[in-house]
């Protein structure tokens, strides 16, 4: 989920500035893979698929707000993605080391600041429902949403580009996308609200701008108010002959110094 935050400038998106709601589908080929009771000899963990999704989740800010030079901020229930992506890279060659190089890709492209907190699973409902309704259809879900999680505007559902959905996918098949395939430019920003006036009139209640002389305090000096400072006496060059650096030419090396230089 995605609410509105201050300070932050929206995109050109329709809807832009009211609460997110955002699910996506993992194909067949990951759900088939993933470690179950069933299927103990999988290779996709339900960890590695909620990291997966806090890479989804910054791709939606960064579609809906300006977030250059911002921090953005993403609580969890999962303890391995916590930690994850508290360290920032892994030292195996497994799925969690793919996304993390793809999260560090993204974060520095869009120029934001990720931090993270844990977040119990009871108080995590928004997040389940929206990643376990799949029951519902998209109006569905909306009006499950505005019932049970009412804000002050309406909910607005969102899917996540298909260029970085299909760059997390080939993160999780253990694949590194190429940068440019899913590093893209968001949408131009607009401003919300009512527009103002393009020039502010004068007010009457303004004072006008008066210059006024500021006499300084007269000041006198005496002669009784100053001291001779005592100054070191004066450095002749023959006081600083004990310093100086005796040299003399040294000779030709030898020839087995250094390499040897090819004719």
């Amino acid at each position: 989920m995605l609410e509105p935050a201050e300070g932050l400038r929206h995109r050109a998106l329709p809807g832009a500035g009211r609460p997110v709601v955002w699910r996506t589908r993992f194909p067949p080929t990951i759900t088939a893979d993933l470690v179950t009771y069933e299927n103990p000899h999988g290779s996709t963990t339900n960890s590695d698929l909620e990291l997966a999704a806090t890479i989804l989740q910054h791709e939606v800010i960064a579609n809906h707000y300006d977030i250059r030079e911002r921090t953005t901020h993403t609580a969890t229930d999962n303890t391995p993605v916590l930690s994850w992506q508290h360290r920032g890279s892994v030292s195996t060659n497994t799925v969690p080391a793919y996304l993390l190089c793809l999260q560090a890709l993204h974060q520095r492209y869009h120029r934001y600041v990720a931090t993270y907190s844990y977040l119990p699973g009871p108080t995590n409902v928004m997040s389940d429902d929206a990643s376990r309704l799949w029951h519902l259809s998209d109006n569905e879900l909306l009006t499950h949403f505005d019932s049970t999680y009412p804000q002050p505007h309406s909910w607005v559902l969102y899917q996540p580009p298909l260029h970085m959905t299909s760059a997390v996918i080939s993160a999780l098949h253990k694949r590194r996308p190429m940068p440019e395939s899913f590093l893209h430019a968001p949408l131009p920003l607009s401003d919300t609200g009512k527009s103002g006036l393009t020039s502010v009139g004068r007010s009457n209640w303004i004072q006008p701008f008066r210059q006024s002389k500021i006499l300084p305090p007269s000041f006198k000096s005496m002669p009784s108010d100053t001291a001779p400072a005592n100054l070191p006496p004066a450095v002749t060059q023959s006081d600083l002959e004990q310093w100086r650096t005796r040299y003399a030419p040294l000779g030709r090396r030898l020839r087995q110094w250094g390499p040897t230089t090819l004719a």
